[in-house]
C-alpha cells in the first residue's frame, strides 16, 4: 500500500527531483520531442514543488494507525456519553 503525502519531502529529495526534471527537459528537448518534455517536465515540476513522497507503507504500519483510530474513536465515544 503507498500512503502518498503532501509537503513531506527532504531537500536532498526535493533537488534530486528539480535535477531529474531539468535533465529530463534538457534530453528530450534535444531529441525533438517537445510535448513529452513539457508533459514530463510539468509533472516532475509540480511533484517537487508540492514536496509530494510516495512511501511504502507496511502492514505494521496500517494495523497500528488502525488501533490508534479505533482508540480515539472509542475515546469520542465515552465522551459524549459522559
Amino acid at each position: 500500500m503507498k500512503n502518498i503525502a503532501v509537503f513531506n519531502l527532504n531537500l536532498a529529495g526535493m533537488a534530486f527531483r528539480f535535477y531529474l526534471m531539468m535533465a529530463a527537459v534538457i534530453i528530450f528537448g534535444f531529441l525533438g520531442q517537445f510535448t513529452i518534455a513539457a508533459i514530463l517536465g510539468y509533472a516532475l515540476a509540480i511533484s517537487f514543488i508540492l514536496g509530494v513522497s510516495f512511501r511504502k507503507t507496511t502492514k505494521k504500519a496500517v494495523a497500528k494507525g488502525e488501533s490508534q483510530l479505533r482508540k480515539r474513536v472509542h475515546e469520542r465515544t465515552i465522551k459524549k456519553a459522559a
